[in-house]
């Protein structure tokens, strides 16, 4: 479950050499920007936190949940604050690790009474140059510990990503989104739809 007006997000943002360049990157970047405003978009109050992970070779922790407690600003500077870096890999699992072991913490503004809900986006498979390794269970053996603690993972591909990895990270629990192109993000915001959560502020 994932409620409207109170959240931790993560977002974690592909930056392997398939996404082809800063302007493809922004795309990414602006579907952050429009889930956010789905979120927080109507007027009324919310209790939204959200930061950023870009991974490639390594995983980067851009954004932390306490880093903005405004979103008007998040939005404002995201752009700004993550750059595109491109890179060979597809390390999706340093990335799921991070967002365990660094991001959602309390050091970096995870809230125990926050919901927290992790969306990836990657164009591709996870690639750490072993294929023995990559074709096991490797990505899931780093979701696991996210779905033990509660997160909620969506996971968006986009062109070459392989619904069956995704739903694989996403868990049972989880969402599975898929778009040819990147510039279909936009529409994929359409189907991620928080819910209301009774009791919680």
């Amino acid at each position: 479950m994932f409620c409207k007006r109170t959240a931790d997000i993560a977002f974690l943002l592909d930056q392997s050499s398939s996404i082809g360049s800063q302007s493809n990157f922004r795309l990414e970047t602006k579907f952050v920007k429009d889930v956010l405003n789905k979120y927080t978009g109507d007027g009324r109050p919310h209790y939204i936190r959200a930061g950023v992970i870009k991974y490639g070779e390594k995983a980067e922790l851009t954004i932390k949940l306490n880093d903005f407690k405004n979103m008007t600003k998040l939005k404002a500077t995201i752009d700004r604050r993550v750059k595109f870096e491109a890179s060979k890999r597809t390390r999706i699992d340093l990335a799921l690790r991070m967002a365990n072991k660094q991001f959602f913490t309390k050091k970096n503004g995870d809230r125990p009474e926050a919901p927290n809900v992790l969306i990836l986006i990657t164009d591709g498979i996870q690639n750490s140059g072993d294929w023995r390794r990559d074709n096991v269970e490797l990505v899931p053996y780093f979701a696991r510990p996210l779905w033990k603690n509660n997160v909620t993972i969506i996971a968006v591909g986009v062109a070459k990503a392989q619904i069956a990895q995704l739903k694989r990270i996403a868990g049972a629990k989880g969402k599975v989104i898929y778009r040819k192109r990147l510039t279909g993000l936009t529409s994929a915001v359409e189907e991620i739809t928080p819910v209301e959560c009774p009791g919680i502020s």
